[in-house]
């Protein structure tokens, strides 16, 4: 696994770092919203709580193996940006609410570009080998 993830990272990190700001693309911004919109059309609130906590789990895995693999790493501030996002998930009252987290989430990084540091590139390759979602949710994250 760990030289799997050091290939990963390697084939990833090293053309992200080179070309400066990354955002997320239309396409991730479309399949979150895609999965924004099954929140806002669950059966109940707490079904939408559900799917989209269901979701964030797999990026605290993704936290927990990244630190497994970068042993001198801090990921305290990488998993509070995630248990911060998590908490407005679970107050909300509504679908429409708990969908509103990810517009929230997306919205915030229309109007700048992103710069990844190093860590928060393994960490969103994991995100992404976990699943698209998780992925998606930590470049929107950390950006």
């Amino acid at each position: 696994m760990k030289s799997f993830l050091t290939a990963l990272f390697l084939f990833v990190s090293v053309p992200a770092l080179a070309s400066g700001h990354q955002c997320p693309t239309e396409q991730q911004r479309g399949r979150l919203t895609a999965f924004r919109d099954q929140l806002a059309a669950a059966e109940s609130p707490e079904a939408a709580r559900d799917m989209a906590l269901s979701q964030t789990r797999l990026d605290h895995v993704a936290i927990h193996k990244a630190a497994a693999f970068l042993k001198d790493a801090d990921l305290q501030s990488e998993d509070q940006r995630l248990t911060v996002f998590e908490d407005g998930i679970r107050n909300s009252s509504t679908q429409a609410e708990v969908a509103g987290q990810f517009d929230k989430l997306m919205g915030d990084h229309l109007l700048r570009g992103c710069l990844y540091d190093p860590v928060e590139i393994v960490l969103i390759v994991v995100g992404f080998v976990l699943g698209i979602i998780p992925g998606i949710v930590l470049l929107f994250l950390f950006c």
